[in-house]
């Protein structure tokens, strides 16, 4: 089984130079993507980049109806504190999107909210291929 690594933006082929890289950009339109199974490392080594990612990510790729599921789904995994989308300023979704990422990253639950939205989109950057 080989891993093929796609460009979250536009699906080109994306080629790691060095087997330690946490974001790869795309040679295609310029677009960063974060490598799956390096959410840890790259919240210790650059939250504020990541955190970025992360909200335009949620951002693009979830409708109002969506974050709201995603918000449903992260507060079952939550121990200590629960999200209202009511709450979350903003009346767009990437208004909700940016805040629900900071709501998060307030409260080191980033790791959280990540493995939530893989679940929901977890071929949006791997794609795995017998070979």
């Amino acid at each position: 089984m080989s891993i093929q690594l796609k460009c979250q933006n536009c699906f080109a082929p994306l080629k790691l130079k060095d087997q330690r890289e946490l974001i790869v950009t795309c040679p295609y339109c310029d677009s960063e993507n974060v490598l799956p199974g390096t959410v840890k490392t790259i919240t210790r080594v650059n939250a504020q980049r990541f955190s970025s990612l992360l909200y335009r990510y949620i951002a693009e790729e979830f409708n109002m109806t969506g974050i709201q599921d995603l918000i449903m789904k992260l507060n079952g995994r939550l121990q200590h504190a629960s999200v209202d989308f009511d709450d979350l300023g903003g009346n767009d979704r990437r208004m909700k999107a940016m805040e629900l990422v900071k709501w998060c990253q307030r409260r080191d639950e980033l790791d959280t909210l990540t493995a939530v939205v893989q679940a929901e989109r977890p071929s949006s950057v791997l794609e795995l291929q017998q070979s």
